[in-house]
């Protein structure tokens, strides 16, 4: 009949200023836009806004990659609003173990006031499955606006929900990524807080993509689309059971997720429960109690220290508690709630005379239900390695030799430094393994020396 294709966009929120609202059957409203003859339709709460008219002459877009590479563009987009705070997000999987360094992805504008190139801040982050949605960072951010991330765009020709359509390129370090192993790209445009982007919808991959308000991703946030994705690597065909994964999920000790050193994993106390037989945190504040959101982690030890903390977490007071043994017959190793040098209401410790190969229980919870949020789980090693506990003046043997050493590192922290160096100091020193040198150390250090540990070996 010669009338040209319709082009459907999904925005979620409130309806478009200036529309007409028509009432039809069904419950459907058609929604007629007197500016732009443009006609919409509410279903729930979201808004499908169908713009109708020929293309415009198409230019040239950047992207060379096509094919097996790609997961072609389907007839709407979805909001990626990232000033706004929502977050999208696109699962894939390759075929061999390969490096990712390049990916094309389509999308449009809110408005036209949005459209020139220098208002883009593009930012791209790889997640590697946790579940069935995105769980740890593996690769980036890599952000337009620090340079990490170079973006060419180009208009495709195409009019999407009445706008013009884009499609973009973008470089950055190359991420590896192993064969058959689902994983997650989100893409966000920062722009300005006034301007929305789109990012197009897709076909071809397994109807599932991530929608995250906020700044964990659940199961509630995943939708049944695809959206438009190519990569410089040949695409694995996926099914939805292929990006299930039965790692654990950390909410109960039997659960653990397994921890390494450089590991940053952000997850949230919101969802987790809380159980009774937890132990309870020996330094919280007021009193020794469990948490509230209780993870579990699991972390085996490569060398004698390692550090576990939640700094810069957006939950409000957070407790960190290190364990040996087993679950149900744990033993605590070190505890931390508000430390001194994190953010507030954030936990941080600092281990040594860990035992390189032993497996040790990470215990990460709120303060109580009104804490809990999104936290940040970061573990870093390797500063005390090579230093025993308790052998405050380094000749490698723990005796009494060390007394006079250990007191130094107490009253003269400058001068023990001077002479030490500064890690040592509580690498040698933090005999109660709290993260800090002071006088609460002193019994801890005494039992020490009163009952020697073998030789090689730190201060229990």
């Amino acid at each position: 009949m010669g009338r040209p294709p319709l082009n459907r966009a999904i925005h979620r929120g409130a309806a478009f200023a200036g529309a007409l609202v028509l009432a039809t059957a069904c419950g459907v409203s058609l929604i007629a836009f007197a500016a732009d003859a443009e006609v919409g339709r509410s279903i729930g709460s979201a808004w499908v806004r169908v713009g109708d008219g020929e293309p415009t002459p198409a230019q040239l877009p950047p992207c060379t990659l096509s094919g097996t590479n790609c997961q072609s563009a389907a007839g709407s987009a979805q909001n990626s609003t990232r000033a706004a705070g929502v977050r999208v997000a696109e699962n894939f999987q390759l075929p061999s173990t390969s490096v990712v360094s390049q990916l094309c992805w389509r999308g449009v504008y809110g408005n036209t006031t949005c459209e020139p190139a220098d208002m883009d801040d593009f930012q791209v982050v790889y997640y590697a499955l946790r579940g069935q949605v995105a769980g740890n960072i593996v690769g980036g951010p890599f952000r337009q606006s620090d340079g990490t991330l170079i973006v060419q765009r180009g208009l495709t020709g195409a009019i999407v929900a009445g706008r013009q359509e884009y499609q973009y390129t973008a470089t950055h370090a190359g991420v590896s990524f192993p064969a058959l192993s689902c994983h997650w790209v989100e893409i966000t445009n920062a722009g300005t807080a006034t301007c929305s982007w789109f990012w197009r919808h897709g076909t071809g991959a397994d109807q599932r993509s991530l929608y995250d308000t906020g700044l964990v991703y659940t199961n509630s946030d995943l939708q049944s689309l695809d959206l438009s994705l190519c990569l410089n690597q040949p695409l694995a065909a996926l099914s939805q059971s292929s990006c299930i994964s039965g790692d654990p999920q950390g909410d109960t000790c039997t659960d653990a997720i397994p921890l390494a050193c450089g590991d940053v994993l952000l997850l949230s106390t919101a969802q987790a429960t809380t159980a009774q037989t937890d132990p309870h945190f020996s330094c919280r504040t007021g009193g020794p109690a469990i948490g509230s959101g209780t993870l579990w982690f699991s972390f085996i030890a490569t060398g004698g220290s390692a550090v576990f903390e939640t700094c810069g977490s957006a939950a409000p007071d957070t407790l960190v508690a290190l364990y040996s043994g087993v679950c149900g017959a744990w033993t605590e190793v070190a505890c931390s709630d508000n430390a001194p040098d994190c953010t507030p209401g954030a936990a941080r410790i600092s281990v040594s005379g860990l035992n390189s190969g032993e497996r040790y229980l990470l215990q990460v919870a709120s303060r109580d239900a009104a804490s809990r949020g999104p936290v940040e789980v970061r573990v870093s090693c390797g500063e005390c390695d090579g230093m025993l506990l308790g052998d405050a003046n380094a000749d490698g043997t723990i005796n009494n030799f060390d007394i006079d050493a250990f007191v130094q590192a107490l009253v003269d922290p400058v001068g023990y430094a001077q002479v030490y160096g500064e890690s040592a100091r509580v690498c040698r020193n933090d005999a109660n393994r709290d993260g800090l040198v002071n006088n609460f150390d002193i019994d801890a250090f005494i039992a020490c020396i009163l009952v020697l540990p073998e030789p090689g070996m730190a201060c229990p």
